[in-house]
């Protein structure tokens, strides 16, 4: 199957999304930076497991992976398996903070196992994203302005299953 034929078929399988705003954030959690290579995104996620509920400051139960310095070509990005916390201060050592201006988002629900979620963020980038008639609201290369989407996991999010409240939020310019 052709690279837009899967992207057609990701397309059709994606449910209206909702809009909404919110921040500002402030995440804190494991970094990595990846290029073509993403296979260690699971392994970044283990490693960040054990700090899910004992981060100074965290809020609430929901973790994020939060995607932002991307850099088409040649292809980089950062990746962050984060938590929201109410303040930077007085995080373990290896934790990094991450703050997020307020923002407008459209939250697409992902249907499925975690292991087809790129899928679901090319459809939205490849084919909703352009025929929205919205711009991506990322502004390469500012400090704190550089958000390229985050993925919301849920209090019914199972790790063990990889099914559950998975959300892709996606910042548009009102």
């Amino acid at each position: 199957m052709s690279q837009a034929a899967k992207l057609e078929s990701c397309a059709s399988l994606l449910v209206a999304p909702r809009f909404a705003s919110a921040g500002p954030l402030r995440f804190a959690g494991l970094h990595q930076h990846y290029t073509s290579d993403m296979s260690g995104i699971a392994a970044q996620w283990q490693q960040f497991g054990p700090h899910i509920g004992n981060v100074p400051g965290q809020v609430g139960r929901v973790a994020y992976g939060v995607w932002y310095n991307a850099q088409p070509s040649p292809f980089a990005i950062d990746h962050l398996c984060a938590v929201e916390v109410s303040s930077s201060e007085n995080l373990p050592s290896g934790l990094t903070a991450l703050r997020v201006p307020p923002r407008r988002y459209a939250v697409f629900a992902h249907q499925g196992h975690i292991s087809t979620i790129s899928r679901t963020v090319d459809a939205i980038f490849h084919s909703w994203l352009p025929a929205s008639g919205y711009e991506h609201a990322s502004s390469p290369g500012a400090a704190d302005d550089a958000l390229a989407f985050y993925e919301r996991y849920g209090e019914n999010f199972d790790p063990r299953s990889g099914e559950g409240d998975i959300e892709i939020w996606i910042p548009i310019k009102e």
